[in-house]
């Protein structure tokens, strides 16, 4: 005769599994709190070029316009290059080893980074596009109205869709550097050899090849399918690095 109360039972494997992925992830958010300083002062820097303002002058006799836009573009941009150098950091022999404290594996060592990347790539992306917003505000507020030609309207939608278009971009950036770290990680050469060989690259088909590269993201006005295009991207990048991350420890 069966036991009227039966319990529920969780598989072992399961439980460790999740419960070791997220003390990693919170490990690694305190052990490189640093970076999200980093950030902010990179941020900052990028206010003041902001405030400075991209600069168009057009004039016919005694007539001279001078025209200022101000946006938050140059933020954005020094947030992308942020994460794109904290992703390479993460692959260095130093934070490798720093997980020797755990009980762990390639793959438990990979998820944790990934999730740490999208937290960064959500913090960067949210901040650097609402700070765009404040140096708006700030210039609207400097100069006086009859000075300001035009203000940018902008709905609660295409400000949430903005959000997560950056944050998308931030972890793009974020899974190149990540690639391109376990790249490096396997010899110091490839350090200088694979930015010769992009500037190379450069040099011989200058922007006609890497066009298309970019407008395959840039251009592309679906949503959904910009979304689907980085998930797919970022997900063949993460799954090549964990791969050559195995094979330098085989190697």
């Amino acid at each position: 005769m069966s036991s009227p109360h039966k319990m529920e039972t969780v598989p072992f494997q399961q439980v460790d599994f999740s419960t070791m992925l997220k003390k990693q992830f919170l490990y690694k958010v305190h052990a490189h709190y640093s970076m999200f300083s980093t950030m902010v002062i990179l941020q900052l820097i990028g206010v003041i070029f902001a405030f400075g303002g991209e600069n168009y002058g057009t004039g016919t006799g005694n007539i001279m316009l001078n025209v200022k836009i101000s946006s938050g573009s140059i933020v954005i941009g020094f947030t992308l290059f942020w994460i794109f150098i904290m992703a390479i950091l993460m692959t260095t022999k130093q934070n490798k080893s720093m997980m020797h404290t755990f009980i762990t594996n390639k793959k438990l060592n990979h998820l944790s980074n990934i999730l740490f990347l999208l937290l960064l790539s959500v913090i960067g992306g949210i901040s650097s596009y609402l700070i765009g917003f404040f140096i708006k505000t700030i210039t609207f507020l400097w100069y006086s109205t009859e000075n300001i030609i035009a203000v940018e309207k902008i709905t609660f939608v295409e400000v949430i869709l903005g959000i997560v278009v950056t944050t998308l971009y931030m972890f793009l950036l974020g899974a190149i550097g990540y690639f391109l770290g376990e790249i490096f990680a396997l010899h110091r050469l490839f350090i200088i050899i694979i930015p010769v060989i992009f500037i190379g690259f450069l040099i011989i088909f200058h922007e006609s090849a890497l066009g298309p590269m970019f407008d395959f993201f840039t251009q592309e006005s679906n949503f959904i399918i910009f979304t689907i295009k980085v998930f797919i991207v970022t997900s063949v990048l993460f799954l090549i690095a964990s791969q050559i991350d195995r094979y330098s420890e085989v190697s």
